[in-house]
C-alpha cells in the first residue's frame, strides 16, 4: 500500500479527541482519519437514494408543520407538554 502525505490542521480539541479515540481503539490517528475519509466516500448517491426510498416507504403520518413542531417539542420536553410562550 502506498501513502501520500497530506498536512491537515486540527483544533486542539479535535486533535485530543482523535488521540483519545485512537488510544481507546488501539489504533493510530492515521488509521482513524483514513477510515473517516473512507466513510465519507461510502455515502454514495445510491446509498442516499435507498435511504430516501426507505423513509418515504414508511408511510409515516405527515401533518401541518405547526402541529408537527409541537409534537416534536412535546416529545423533547414532556414536562412542558401543551405549554407555549404564545399561549397556544
Amino acid at each position: 500500500m502506498q501513502f501520500e502525505h497530506i498536512r491537515v490542521s486540527f483544533t486542539v480539541e479535535q486533535a485530543s479527541r482523535l488521540r483519545q479515540t485512537a488510544e481507546r481503539q488501539g489504533r493510530t490517528v492515521d488509521e482513524i482519519v483514513r477510515d473517516a475519509v473512507d466513510a465519507i466516500e461510502d455515502i454514495s448517491d445510491e446509498h442516499r437514494r435507498r435511504a430516501a426510498t426507505a423513509i418515504v416507504s414508511m408511510n409515516a403520518p405527515v401533518d401541518d408543520w405547526d402541529v408537527m413542531k409541537r409534537q416534536i417539542e412535546d416529545s423533547r420536553y414532556p414536562e412542558l407538554e401543551g405549554w407555549r410562550p404564545d399561549g397556544d
